[in-house]
């Protein structure tokens, strides 16, 4: 295992707030990039996971406006049935 290895290691033991917190205050000098990539793996995750999140909720708008379009149909369908009856009804 080579230096950036283990100090990759190091960074996973020590968590992702503890170092995210040190970077911030200035800590790790000339490493600041290593860290950088670091923590832009974590972002990248949460970015995946919000994205995930955004397309379930999509798809189950698109369910729900179908199942509205659906009942609107319907409705459409038997206000055009009461209208015909009733259209009977005074021709009688």
């Amino acid at each position: 295992m080579n230096n950036r290895e283990q100090f990759l290691e190091s960074l996973k033991q020590a968590g992702e707030q503890a170092v995210r917190e040190k970077f911030n205050l200035g800590g790790y000098g000339e490493k600041r990039l290593i860290i950088q990539e670091f923590l832009r793996k974590f972002d990248d995750a949460r970015q995946s996971e919000s994205e995930n999140r955004t397309i379930e909720t999509a798809d189950k708008n698109l369910q729900i406006a179908n199942s509205a379009k659906n009942a609107a149909w319907v409705a459409a369908g038997a206000a055009f049935l009461a209208f015909i009856i009733s259209i009977i009804a005074l021709l009688k």
